[in-house]
């Protein structure tokens, strides 16, 4: 398979446009062409057959709404009916932006729900910056306001560092979060930090520097390093003070976060000493890695991985 220049999609096969499908077109040449050079060309064979499959994201039954009031940044989508519909709020990793792809499967699914930006999107700030909790309950409030969006709180889904700052609002907002979905998320913040009226707590530093290797080197280094996660350190999420219940999803040949199994283990063991074992459950999932996306999106591997950090230094 070869990429199609100019496409719309990212490096893992993600559509930015999720209003449109993603349109792979499958051809079978005669002969067999070996390698990847230039002067070769497909074309000089007969052309056997040829298919295109389209992987939707949006159903013709969401709506899609872009929200860029109420103090936050986010992508709306309501399916359609009557409802009322569970509400959700769908945070992405440190990479920041605004993702939309998993929020509109979601929707297709009876879901009311706000794909949420966080940092590194317009005037936010940037990724290893200070977030504000306050920012995150502006949205939780606004989406429980909708009229088709049951009241009383939402559920987080978040991945990577959006799966950790699940785990850090849900032990800050109380009665707001009615559960957490972190899907390889780590118990403690990693350069960001997140603050309320009441407590702040610290991410651990990061120094990016160039002169030291890539980005992934450089967080492998913090993530296989367990003294972050020590009791008592500024930089560890209280999930002891979470009350909702909670799913960790996380692969078993994760290269990004070798000891996420590990961490997962800490985030449960420190729920289960606070009488907390049956808000907590765990999915490790055989084969999968970092980047646990939605059905039919290509999963990176290890050199796609290093690819992807290196370009967000």
């Amino acid at each position: 398979m070869e990429p199609v220049e100019g496409a719309d999609r990212d490096d893992m096969l993600r559509k930015r446009d999720v209003t449109k499908p993603l349109k792979v077109s499958l051809d079978v040449y005669s002969g067999i062409r070996i390698g990847r050079s230039n002067s070769e060309s497909f074309e000089e064979n007969n052309k056997l057959a040829t298919v295109t499959l389209l992987r939707s994201y949006m159903s013709d039954r969401v709506t899609r709404h872009v929200v860029e009031s109420g103090g936050f940044y986010g992508t709306f989508f309501m399916p359609s009916g009557d409802g009322l519909f569970p509400g959700v709020i769908d945070i992405w990793g440190f990479t920041g932006g605004l993702r939309e792809d998993r929020a509109a499967l979601l929707a297709a699914n009876g879901f009311a729900v706000l794909a949420l930006a966080y940092c590194a999107f317009k005037d936010l700030p940037e990724r290893y910056g200070l977030l504000q909790v306050s920012y995150f309950e502006s949205a939780i409030d606004w989406l429980t306001s909708q009229p088709k969006v049951k009241s009383g709180g939402v559920g987080l889904v978040g991945l990577s560092n959006g799966g950790t700052l699940a785990l850090a609002l849900a032990a800050q907002l109380g009665e707001k979060v009615k559960a957490v979905v972190s899907i390889s998320g780590y118990p403690m913040l990693i350069g960001c930090s997140l603050a309320s009226h009441t407590m702040t707590i610290p991410g651990y530093p990061v120094d990016l520097d160039p002169s030291k290797g890539s980005c992934y080197s450089q967080f492998l280094a913090i993530f296989t390093s367990k003294d972050i996660c020590k009791i008592g350190s500024p930089w560890t999420i209280p999930v002891e003070h979470i009350c909702c219940p909670v799913l960790l999803v996380h692969g078993l040949a994760d290269q990004l976060v070798p000891d996420i199994e590990w961490m997962c283990e800490e985030i449960f063991r420190r729920m289960q000493q606070s009488g907390k074992e049956s808000l907590c459950q765990k999915l490790a999932l055989p084969g999968a890695s970092h980047f646990i996306t939605p059905c039919y999106i290509s999963h990176p591997v290890q050199g796609n991985i290093s690819k992807y950090s290196m370009k967000c230094g």
